[in-house]
């Protein structure tokens, strides 16, 4: 919420001129019914300027355009956006220890769904180094929507586009993720990580994609993840539609 020196300084910015009168009422806190109705007018100016504020957010892909962005914001209205800037995804690509620490130690807070962030960022490394030193990037944490862990929805996005990274590397990724404490296995009734990848293995129309996402799934097996029913039904199915690719993988491979 605004104070009433933030207040005035947003006001300012936006080419407000409100009479040392009311500016002096505001400060004190002695405000009038009709100073009210005044500047209620005036703040709806500054509320759609600051919607339009994070609608520019949008464009911007990796810590550095963020940092600028909530710099100039902050230089506008007078106020620190350090919670805002860690909510935003994309504040997190390419982004270093030191500059999230930087945010923290001004007063700002992780939010609850930052391995979600750190996981659409690719920055592992960066959720390593905040456990590293302590902070809490909540590890169980869950989706709402997808009812996915870290290591599922990793996973997850992996089967968007097989071809557009090793199998090997994201097996790693996943390993790292179980390292820092993400469960591998979550027994909440809905599809495991195993699920997500063989599931889509059986769905993608092209064989080089199933033949990766069936060696994620063969890693995935390595580390421990321990075969259901459910898992041998996709394998069936898979090998009934993909026998080549089946063969290749799980028979051969």
């Amino acid at each position: 919420m605004l104070s009433a020196e933030s207040l005035l300084n947003a006001l300012d910015e936006n080419g407000v001129v409100l009479d040392n009168d009311l500016k002096e009422r505001l400060i004190l806190g002695d405000v009038s019914s009709n100073d009210v109705e005044i500047l209620q007018l005036h703040i709806a100016t500054v509320l759609t300027e600051e919607q339009s504020f994070y609608v520019e957010l949008s464009q911007y892909t990796n810590f550095s355009e963020m940092h600028e962005a909530f710099k100039r914001r902050e230089v506008t209205t007078g106020l620190f956006y350090g919670n805002e800037m860690l909510a935003e995804p994309a504040t997190y690509k390419e982004a270093n220890i030191e500059q999230i620490k930087t945010i923290l130690d001004k007063g700002a807070v992780l939010p609850n769904d930052v391995i979600k962030h750190l996981i659409k960022a690719d920055n592992l490394e960066l959720a390593e180094d905040l456990v590293a030193l302590g902070y809490d990037i909540n590890l169980e944490f869950q989706d709402e929507f997808s009812s996915m862990n870290g290591v599922e929805l990793l996973a997850r996005n992996y089967t968007y586009n097989p071809l557009g990274s090793d199998p090997g590397k994201r097996a790693n990724d996943i390993r790292r993720l179980s390292d820092l404490g993400v469960p591998l296995d979550v027994a909440d009734g809905t599809r495991d990580v195993l699920d997500i990848v063989l599931d889509a293995s059986v769905k993608t129309s092209y064989e080089p994609s199933a033949r990766r996402l069936g060696n994620l799934a063969r890693n995935l097996i390595d580390m421990g993840v321990e075969l259901d029913a459910s898992h041998f039904q996709l394998l069936e199915k898979l090998e009934r539609e993909k026998p080549y690719v089946y063969r290749e993988v799980w028979v051969e491979g």
